[in-house]
């Protein structure tokens, strides 16, 4: 399912749970106080209403509260490697729930410099981060790739 489909599904739920405003924690969602709804996002369980806040709230922490949540692999990947907000991809790349080395070698080459960190930071395989730690242009992110090595 494309994001779109998921971001639609979201939207539908988010929707109801205004019409229906069933509990105070539903409510919460949509408080105007960004530590209110960072605490009510914590509770939801559904992929879809997180990658929805993900997107739109208009508070980046609770955009990256959503993203942290997330435990869906694939949805998690297209935020690391699709999203323009470098905050958005850093708490992707630190979800637990993404896994795959893979994603952390090819985003270890960013353009960025704070997502080539976190990417690195979550990369095992020792000759991939002795190649970065020999050959990156940025002397901050080749040692963080050294210190790494002996961990």
């Amino acid at each position: 399912m494309g994001l779109f489909k998921k971001f639609r599904k979201s939207l539908d739920k988010k929707q109801e749970i205004i019409r229906n405003h069933q509990n105070q924690e539903d409510f919460d969602l949509y408080s105007l106080d960004e530590d209110v709804r960072v605490k009510a996002i914590s509770k939801i369980k559904d992929n879809d209403a997180l990658l929805d806040f993900a997107l739109n709230d208009s508070n980046i922490e609770v955009r990256k509260k959503a993203v942290c949540l997330i435990d869906d692999e694939d949805i998690l990947k297209e935020i690391a490697f699709n999203n323009p907000n470098s905050n958005l991809r850093i708490a992707a790349l630190n979800n637990l729930n993404l896994k795959e080395e893979k994603v952390f070698i090819t985003l270890a080459r960013d353009s960025r410099k704070d997502v080539r960190i976190a990417a690195i930071n979550r990369i095992s395989d020792g000759n991939v981060l002795e190649d970065i730690a020999k050959n990156e242009s940025n002397r901050e992110v080749r040692k963080i790739a050294l210190s790494r090595i002996h961990k």
